[in-house]
């Protein structure tokens, strides 16, 4: 028997329709149907032999099978990309391969699918795909920028803290190290520099230590700074001004008593 629909299938690269043995009563239909990308549809060709169910009560409807069909084709359409049409198809007929198919009055014994994607389509969603793939490998060097950022940050702190605690603990590991290793590759990659004033640097380590007695007396000065009313700061900033003049330090005076005279002096 001459299948009418072999023409029109054979534009979607259809199988031959010998291959479904369709028989009595093939109904055929076209459509469009939802990818993955919700803008780009597919185009769908249904072909599908039926025949009417004796004595159902129910009047044959091959309409309401194929919309029923068309749902069913849909909702596995929608996890595809147009760009690959053969593996839509193939996972739709898989789907669909559960025959005779009983339907609105109507049992279906075979069925034919065959499933494109215009020209428009498919270069739109080549577009996205390249859209996409700049996007991810944008954020994949992002994030390969973050590691190398956050491995750097946890290198340089590591370095600190072998310097502070090992090179740096007291003038007795300086000198061991300027006698043992100072120009080493190690001192290198620890990011000592050949002049670099060890001692100078230990000095000012242990002077803004936290638990250095020097530190102690500045939190307490300052402690007691903030307690204290304006004039009491004025009163204290002229207290140590004297002081300071009569250790020899006229210069660090001189200026503790201009900040105690423009403390007194309101503003203009």
């Amino acid at each position: 028997m001459r299948d009418p629909f072999r023409r029109k299938a054979a534009h979607y690269n259809a199988p031959s329709p010998d291959d479904l043995a369709l028989t009595d009563n093939p109904f055929s239909f076209v459509d469009r149907v939802t990818s993955i990308d919700k803008l780009l549809p597919f185009s769908i060709q249904v072909t599908f032999a039926w025949q009417p169910i004796a004595a159902d009560g129910h009047a044959a409807d091959p309409y309401g099978a194929a919309s029923a069909l068309q749902t069913d084709i849909e909702s596995i359409a929608r996890h595809h990309n147009v760009l690959r049409c053969d593996r839509a198809r193939q996972d739709i007929m898989t789907n669909l391969r559960a025959l005779p198919r009983h339907s609105d009055g109507i049992v279906i014994s075979a069925i034919n699918v065959a499933v494109e994607a215009d020209e428009e389509t498919c270069r739109a969603a080549r577009q996205i795909e390249a859209q996409r793939q700049a996007q991810r490998l944008e954020r994949e060097a992002l994030e390969h920028d973050c590691h190398l950022d956050a491995l750097a940050q946890r290198q340089t702190r590591a370095r600190v803290e072998f310097l502070r605690g090992q090179i740096l603990e007291s003038p007795a590991t300086v000198e061991l190290y300027k006698t043992v290793d100072r120009h080493s590759e190690f001192a290198t990659r620890l990011g000592i520099r050949p002049d670099t004033d060890l001692d100078h640097l230990a000095r000012q380590l242990h002077m803004w230590d936290s638990s250095s007695r020097w530190v102690s007396t500045a939190t307490l000065l300052h402690n007691l700074l903030t307690d204290l009313s304006d004039s009491g700061r004025i009163e204290l900033l002229i207290l140590l001004s004297n002081t300071i003049r009569d250790l020899g330090v006229d210069e660090l005076a001189d200026k503790l008593a201009a900040l105690a005279k423009e403390a007194r002096t309101p503003p203009s």
